[in-house]
């Protein structure tokens, strides 16, 4: 099934039993699509496709494999709206994992509280504000087994290492098992005085969110190219 007019190409939320779902859906169906722009190393804006996507989504996803994340750890993403952070979180999606989001200006008794909460299995930082809470935490939580820093030389090749020897099947087989009720993500308030109680949002739920934000832009975009 596709959409017509501006959305014409687009994946059906309704259709689809996980969030990392799309990515594989549009790389198979759309490959030369163009689905992401991110800011490139001398400041100018790239455009990804759907295909290169799902390429870089399955490296960082085979790392979490590698590192030991399993079906329904939590990740905790610390970091602002980047490219870095779209690769993770879908990342964690296709492995069955739960992404813990957090801002990168977080204060890091607010980190801390939150792993102590969500007892997670990896932290993946910005940058080295909150490096000393990570390090106190994975000194707490035995469950904690990886912190990882992208501002560190390696940035990002440091949490696709791992899983660097595996086939893309690995993650594709995770992906395919997912249901619409598995948890996706663990939301908590802004708050720097503790975690709160955090919401556990499904795929599902996001998937349902997204259908309902298309469907009400649809009328206002008739007409637009795509």
């Amino acid at each position: 099934m596709r959409e017509s007019g501006a959305w014409q190409g687009a994946v059906p939320a309704g259709t689809l039993s996980g969030l990392a779902e799309v990515l594989y859906r549009n790389a198979e169906e759309l490959p030369g699509t163009e689905v992401v722009s991110r800011r490139g190393d001398d400041g100018a804006w790239e455009r990804v496709t759907a295909a290169r996507l799902l390429s870089e989504v399955t490296a960082v996803a085979k790392g979490l494999i590698g590192a030991g994340v399993g079906v329904g750890d939590r990740v905790v993403l610390v970091g602002d709206a980047r490219y870095e952070q779209v690769l993770l979180q879908f990342a964690v999606w296709a492995v069955r994992a739960v992404a813990v989001p957090l801002p990168a200006a977080c204060a890091p008794r607010r980190l801390l509280a939150v792993v102590r909460d969500c007892r997670p299995a990896a932290v993946v930082l910005q940058d080295g504000r909150q490096a000393e809470a990570a390090t106190a935490a994975a000194r707490e939580v035995p469950d904690l087994g990886r912190v990882w820093r992208l501002d560190g030389p390696e940035g990002l090749e440091a949490v696709t290492r791992p899983g660097a020897y595996m086939d893309s099947s690995s993650v594709r087989f995770r992906m395919e098992e997912t249901v619409r009720e598995d948890p996706a993500v663990i939301a908590y308030p802004a708050s720097v005085e503790g975690p709160g109680r955090g919401a556990v949002l499904t795929h599902g739920n996001r998937l349902d969110s997204a259908d309902a934000l298309v469907r009400r832009l649809a009328p206002a975009l008739e007409g637009v190219e795509p």
